[in-house]
């Protein structure tokens, strides 16, 4: 997969890039960001709280709370549950427990872009507008929740603050953010995701109550923007209010009620603390100011004092949970460092089969090609979560569970299948119900830390295969079960009375030089999924490039007799288009700080 499909990249780039420059290990580098982001998310929101309220003691409050407690774990008894404790970080576990650091640091990016909006609202300041796209589109390209998650921010400024032009001027900051973004991550790739959401959960696929519950949301908004102005609420306040019913609806009513809103909704309970502390943060200022500060200094000072001695003691409950939760390891013992080396002493540049935990982790350790791998949302090849359901739960597959498994492996190029043994520390163990279906069946080539790796029976380690056009996959697979589809495809590809494709190494991931014997009119399957990047040449001239039914690429030569093919992965027209756009408005953008004008920015 392209190395944009992965994930959005921008944290990624961000830690190579600091290792790079640091001389930091790469592990050093990551760690060092998520602690970083993770550490300013109190500040970059004490920053718009304090802006939005004109008070100081309201920004501190939302940071100190925004720190210190979890109103996720407050309100869902299954998120207090998962994070071992009411009173604990929730926003921790999830940046350690999940790794869901990219979201983590995008919200930590978001009070920046409203706060910068309120400086070019009340300013006027361009260059406010223009950092703002900027900070719109670092969050894009970071993490799909946390984009949401400022669509929803924006939408409550908008309702509390802005009249009919400085909406449209938030949409203009919005649409130079996304133009920024759309060379890296052009909509090829957004449509992508959402397909591959929807495959992963059918609850994530946008359906007709969708719109019919967006319709509803945007008249209720229109009214209550409506009544708030009447009733003369405060803009901070409407702001919050309007973005905590936005963010905390969407995962609230998936725990409370089952609705999935949008896919993914347990992800924005982060995002849904943000309003909270700010509006918590609000009413507990407004309170102290209205009665306790009018009350005896006794009870004044009996009040800060409370607050103090809950703040120390939270403060130290969090320190202990932080001991709890990170603790030193030795990378080196874990059973998917294990695998991922022996691999790569043992089967270099072979495919292998992962689930569980050791499929994102492998190409961590080493270069390891892999039939899955990480992300499901960004699967280049979408039957391989076919493929992974049927395999590793075995359903309705019976006395049939290996053959099946054997079939799919075969026909999508694995070399090797691990799974988890006794001793693994594989997390996601229970991705296999059934590991031991290989056993005595496929030849065991180790166990080493815990994970057994087993040879598959493939006629090449080349991921290319000769075939003729009537024996390509011609039909998607029904299920997981339905390997007939797959039958003609594997007899063919290892049959041994054909000429095998060879594949001459590079050092250039993106480029594969294979030579094959075309004599009888075979075209050319590759175990690799199609994309439009893709590129062939034979003699330096162009030759076509097609798929089969499961998304495989298929080479078309039309000659016949030994060739040398070069496939080449360089940018397509999407992506060159996208990459102009966003080139373009960069300049612009950097013209417009140049331009005289009113350029203040305080």
């Amino acid at each position: 997969m392209s190395f944009e499909q992965v994930y959005q990249p921008i944290f990624h780039t961000f830690v190579a890039a600091l290792a790079g420059l640091s001389g930091f290990s790469i592990a050093r580098a990551y760690h060092f960001l998520v602690g970083l982001t993770y550490a300013l998310g109190p500040v970059t929101l004490y920053w718009l709280a304090t802006r939005l309220t004109s008070s100081v003691p309201i920004g501190f409050t939302t940071g100190l709370l925004y720190s210190l407690v979890s109103p996720a774990c407050l309100l869902v008894p299954e998120i207090a549950r998962d994070t071992a404790g009411a009173y604990f970080g929730r926003r921790l576990h999830t940046a350690l427990a999940y790794s869901d650091t990219p979201n983590i640091a995008a919200l930590t990016l978001l009070p920046v872009v409203i706060l910068l909006l309120d400086i070019a609202r009340t300013r006027r300041s361009r260059p406010a507008w223009i950092a703002a796209a900027f900070a719109m589109a670092v969050i894009a390209l970071t993490n799909i929740p946390a984009t949401l998650a400022l669509g929803m921010a924006l939408m409550a400024y908008a309702l509390a603050y802005a009249t009919r032009e400085f909406w449209w001027q938030i949409a203009a900051a919005a649409l130079a953010g996304g133009l920024l973004a759309v060379g890296w991550f052009p909509p090829s790739i957004m449509q992508a995701v959402n397909a591959n959401l929807g495959r992963y959960e059918l609850a994530n696929r946008v359906s007709a109550y969708h719109y019919l519950g967006f319709a509803i949301t945007g008249v209720a908004l229109f009214f209550a923007a409506r009544g708030v102005r009447r009733l003369r609420v405060h803009p901070s306040i409407a702001f919050g209010g309007f973005f905590v019913l936005l963010a905390g609806g969407v995962p609230l009513l998936n725990y409370w009620g089952g609705i999935t809103a949008l896919a993914q909704p347990r992800r924005f309970q982060i995002a849904m603390e943000i309003p909270i502390a700010f509006l918590a943060a609000i009413a507990m200022v407004r309170i102290y100011q209205m009665t306790l500060a009018r009350s005896g200094n006794v009870l004044r000072f009996a009040a800060v004092g409370i607050a103090i001695l809950l703040t120390g003691f939270q403060i130290q409950n969090l320190r202990n949970f932080a001991r709890r939760e990170i603790r030193p390891i030795d990378a080196t013992q874990l059973s998917e460092y294990r695998t991922a080396k022996w691999l790569e002493a043992n089967a270099p540049g072979q495919r292998v089969y992962a689930a569980g935990s050791t499929m994102y982790w492998l190409n961590a350790f080493a270069d390891i090609p892999q039939v899955t791998g990480c992300c499901e949302q960004s699967i280049a090849l979408p039957v391989t979560q076919m493929m992974r359901y049927t395999m590793g739960s075995d359903d309705h597959a019976g006395d049939r569970a290996f053959a099946v498994s054997l079939a799919w492996l075969q026909a999508l190029g694995a070399n090797y299948v691990m799974v988890p043994g006794p001793g693994s520390t594989d997390v996601y163990k229970w991705d296999w119900v059934h590991p031991d279906k290989f056993a005595g069946l496929l030849q065991e080539v180790t166990r080493d830390g815990g994970n057994i790796v087993y040879a598959v029976p493939q006629r090449s380690t080349v991921p290319a295969h000769l075939v003729f056009r009537q024996e390509l996959l011609s039909r998607y697979p029904e299920n997981g079960l339905d390997v007939d589809s797959l039958a003609t495809y594997v007899r063919a590809i290892e049959d041994p009375t054909r000429p095998a494709v060879s594949m001459i190494p590079s050092a250039d991931p993106r480029v594969m030089d294979l030579d094959a014997d075309l004599t009888g009119g075979f075209q050319i399957s590759v175990q690799v999924p199609y994309h439009p990047g893709w590129h062939a040449t034979m003699d330096g001239k162009t030759i076509p490039i097609g798929k089969d039914a499961i998304g495989l690429m298929v080479i078309e030569p039309g000659v016949a007799g030994p060739a040398r093919i070069r496939l080449s992965f360089e940018d397509w027209p999407e992506q060159t288009l996208c990459r102009v756009i966003s080139y373009g408005t960069l300049l612009v953008l950097l013209f417009g700080l140049v331009r005289p004008g009113r350029r203040k920015l305080t």
